[in-house]
């Protein structure tokens, strides 16, 4: 959202409300199907699906894109993220020995850190990796001279850092501008697929991993 529909971090974070709402909302529901025993096996792949299904809904996300685009599945992942995080909790503290409730209740939250950061690396390696070649292929495409795309990359970075590109060619910022748009959006629009379909494939392993039994049991 910052980087190409140019919101403020204050905007990005205000947007990003819904789904903090939805996952209050969520955590109640799902705490209401635990204690009527609907089974883990359901609720942690329902969950994982859900938010699987939010990211390819928001994968398909234009420059011209209004918000409110995004806030179904904005609410649909919080949603989710609960009916996954909630039931996975419970579970992970009710397999540990009693004397050690406390030290892996703990661990848990390194867990979840670390699952954090390794989803956050992996999606920026997959679109940061996808998206230079990306613009480079469609400014060729473009008809861009060797000595043009060096001056791309700088229309480009100073764009990202600044908010502007004062110092090149208004004409040539535009083109460059537009290109670099869509390459973003089509690296974009391959990371999310393809985290969506590495979270669908975890909730798959854990529904046919888990025992079919209730939660309560």
């Amino acid at each position: 959202m910052e980087y190409l529909y140019r919101y403020s971090p204050f905007k990005v974070s205000f947007c990003l409300m819904p789904f903090s709402v939805a996952s209050i909302l969520g955590a109640a529901w799902v705490g209401s199907l635990l204690a009527r025993g609907v089974a883990n096996r359901i609720l942690i792949p329902l969950g994982l699906l859900a938010v699987a299904a939010s990211i390819v809904f928001m994968g398909f996300a234009s420059a011209s894109t209004p918000y409110l685009f995004f806030l179904a599945p904005l609410m649909l992942a919080g949603v989710g993220l609960m009916f996954a995080q909630t039931p996975a909790a419970r579970l992970f503290v009710s397999k540990s020995p009693p004397d050690l409730v406390g030290a892996l209740g703990s661990s848990r939250t390194f867990f979840g850190q670390f699952g954090f950061a390794l989803g956050l690396a992996l999606s920026s390696s997959i679109l940061y990796g996808l998206l230079g070649p990306t613009l480079h292929a469609r400014l060729v495409s473009a008809g861009a001279a060797p000595s043009e795309l060096a001056q791309a990359v700088g229309i480009v970075g100073s764009y990202i850092h600044v908010g502007s590109a004062k110092a090149f060619n208004p004409q040539v910022v535009y083109q460059v501008l537009n290109e670099a748009r869509a390459a973003y959006l089509s690296s974009y629009r391959i990371m999310m697929l393809i985290m969506a379909g590495v979270i669908a494939l975890i909730g798959g392993l854990i529904y046919w991993r888990l025992p079919s039994h209730k939660s309560n049991a």
